[in-house]
């Protein structure tokens, strides 16, 4: 149920270990919904079932802890109810916001020259994504026709308008996207029937009650994508927040197989969890100095409105970081 002053999420994925550019992110979401005095929700966003597994969520409880950060109840896992989100799934299909597609990627990625690459997990800034071609919009009535036409399995795309989709970020201001020309129509449905990230996200976030999302540029598309889902839904989508990204020296923003610059190898480096929060602070504008400081010293007196937009772009040195 959500409070009067709202409710904010941490939603980590739970394939692989958390490294500084999470620890950033996590902090920013914790500070802007403690600050507000708004109720804070953990959620293991587990969707992706190819590379989630028990440990890392054991590991990403583990990092949280030492950062300082708490959340209120109990952490949720979402692939328990991934049921029902493939539920709303079927009910875009049968109110004709969604169609049938038994397209592979091996199928497009032929009929594009091989330039074609699909994600069903959550897209990032930088990924190549083409744009679908529309091969299977209204070709069948339901999954099972398309399936015993096409003797193989089907999932669902969304029907994307021709038109730009528009919100206000709390950081970066207001942004315009068009679904329809980038990627065209999306997978909400995967063809073994699991709900994909675009569509599990904004189920999650509805049962949550959650009205205000902290989370990192690179999702600023996906953020148009899953208010596309929200309004075929009848949805009503939360308030953004997006972050600027921590990149290496190259300007590359960190993925988990930075190894050197997860938590647990800084941890187990000696590196201490206030070390790494006033590193946070400091580089969100939040404080003048990196100087070491627990997590909860930072709730009172926390302003969005000095995160700056630009990259924070590591040392080539990983000693010189702190």
């Amino acid at each position: 149920m959500a409070t009067k002053n709202g409710v904010g999420r941490l939603a980590p994925s739970p394939t692989g270990e958390l490294h500084l550019g999470h620890a950033l992110s996590f902090l920013a979401a914790f500070w802007s919904a403690k600050s507000s005095g708004a109720t804070l929700r953990l959620r293991l966003d587990d969707v992706d079932t190819d590379r989630s597994h028990p440990s890392h969520i054991e590991a990403v409880l583990l990092d949280l802890k030492w950062l300082g950060i708490s959340w209120d109840g109990t952490p949720q896992i979402e692939s328990r109810r991934s049921w029902q989100a493939s539920k709303e799934a079927e009910h875009l299909l049968s109110n004709g916001n969604a169609y049938p597609c038994t397209c592979t990627r091996k199928m497009l990625r032929k009929s594009s020259q091989g330039s074609f690459n699909e994600s069903t997990g959550a897209p990032h800034l930088g990924d190549t994504e083409a744009r679908y071609p529309g091969h299977c919009r209204g070709k069948f009535e339901d999954i099972e026709t398309a399936e015993l036409e096409e003797q193989r399995s089907a999932g669902l795309r969304l029907i994307v308008p021709d038109e730009e989709v528009s919100f206000v970020d709390k950081i970066y201001g207001r942004q315009n996207f068009n679904i329809q020309k980038t990627v065209g129509d999306f997978i909400i449905l995967r063809r073994n029937k699991a709900p994909a990230y675009q569509l599990a996200v904004v189920i999650a976030d509805h049962l949550d009650s959650i009205t205000e999302v902290v989370r990192g540029r690179d999702l600023l598309e996906s953020t148009a994508r899953q208010m596309l889902v929200a309004r075929a839904l009848g949805i009503k989508s939360p308030n953004y927040a997006h972050l600027p990204l921590v990149c290496d020296f190259r300007g590359q923003r960190l993925a988990k197989r930075s190894a050197s610059l997860s938590l647990a190898q800084l941890r187990n480096s000696g590196v201490s969890a206030e070390t790494l929060v006033g590193w946070v602070a400091k580089a969100l504008r939040q404080r003048n100095s990196a100087q070491p400081l627990p997590a909860a010293a930072l709730i009172e007196g926390f302003d969005v409105s000095r995160i700056p937009t630009e990259d924070i772009i590591l040392p080539e040195r990983q000693e010189e970081l702190f």
